[in-house]
């Protein structure tokens, strides 16, 4: 990940080193497993060696969310993963779950599974997770979208590819970043 994560920086000292400058360090090898365990998982090698680069944004609207439109989102740290996968559980226990409309592709239609670890949110209500309970013919690690809880789709076979994709677009000038704002070029 860290070749991926050279390529997106790259982009950013050119474009936007502000944005650069406030990305946050990476986050130690035990800061990984301690939320592994708070979450009850192993993350995906990818999900960790990214972790190990940047501990999530801070407040930069870094990465694309495009489920209703292209917005920059920010990458939760460790510790906003942790709290916002523990709030959901929360929720689900008390008694309030219901089963969502059927997802698209290899996505489970559920509410607060535990196995989806969220990375980002759009601060309303769209969040990118690491989906490490797939449906029949998914991928663990596989990235998807929830709207309110409620699966939408993959938006991703995993973090490394979601991030590549993101890369491949930055460097081409498909997507840049105009007063700290993540917009598509045309």
């Amino acid at each position: 990940m860290w070749d991926v994560w050279a390529r997106i920086e790259a982009v950013l000292r050119t474009t936007a080193p502000d944005l650069l400058a406030a990305l946050p360090a990476g986050a130690t090898p035990e800061a990984i497993r301690t939320a592994e365990a708070r979450l009850g998982v192993t993350l995906p090698t990818d999900v960790r060696e990214s972790y190990a680069v940047h501990d999530g944004s801070g407040e930069v609207g870094l990465v694309p969310c495009e489920l209703y439109g292209l917005i920059g989102v920010p990458l939760h740290s460790l510790s906003e993963m942790v709290r916002e996968w523990q709030m959901w559980q929360d929720w689900g226990r008390d008694g309030t779950d219901h089963r969502p409309a059927s997802p698209e592709g290899p996505v489970k239609a559920d509410r607060y599974n535990p196995r989806w670890v969220p990375v980002a949110w759009d601060g309303s209500a769209v969040n990118l997770c690491i989906d490490l309970d797939p449906a029949p013919g998914g991928v663990p690690g596989q990235v998807i979208y929830l709207d309110h809880l409620n699966p939408q789709c993959v938006a991703a076979e995993g973090w490394r590819a979601f991030l590549e994709r993101y890369a491949a677009a930055m460097e081409a000038g498909r997507l840049r970043f105009e007063a700290d704002e993540l917009v598509v070029d045309g």
